[in-house]
């Protein structure tokens, strides 16, 4: 890959192929347009400026806008009930870390 053969000439002042990866794999809304802009990268593409993938979906990304409280009742009591953390993010459409920051604060 040309970024990998990129990387491994700049250690100390980019990252690496495997650390843009890791990054980007926890965002399976990123993964793909990221995959997409590495191969027109390959293949000397020009057409566009880079940078210009959509990457979100549209409609909100708070989680706030998106849950009732109703929902986020659910959640907690379903947690609480042992349901792990990455099968309920999985079933309402949002990453671990958000399940994780939104059951944070209904710790008690």
């Amino acid at each position: 890959m040309l970024l990998w053969k990129q990387a491994q000439g700049n250690r100390g002042r980019s990252l690496n192929a495997v650390e843009v990866l890791r990054r980007y794999s926890n965002r399976p809304d990123l993964l793909g347009p990221m995959l997409e802009v590495l191969s027109r990268i390959e293949d000397g593409d020009s057409e566009d400026e880079p940078g210009e993938v959509e990457s979100r979906e549209p409609g909100s990304v708070r989680p706030s806008d998106r849950l009732s409280e109703a929902d986020v009742c659910r959640i907690v009591d379903r947690f609480r009930a042992g349901t792990p953390k990455h099968k309920l993010a999985a079933e309402f459409a949002m990453s671990l870390s958000t399940m994780k920051r939104l059951l944070r604060r209904y710790r008690s």
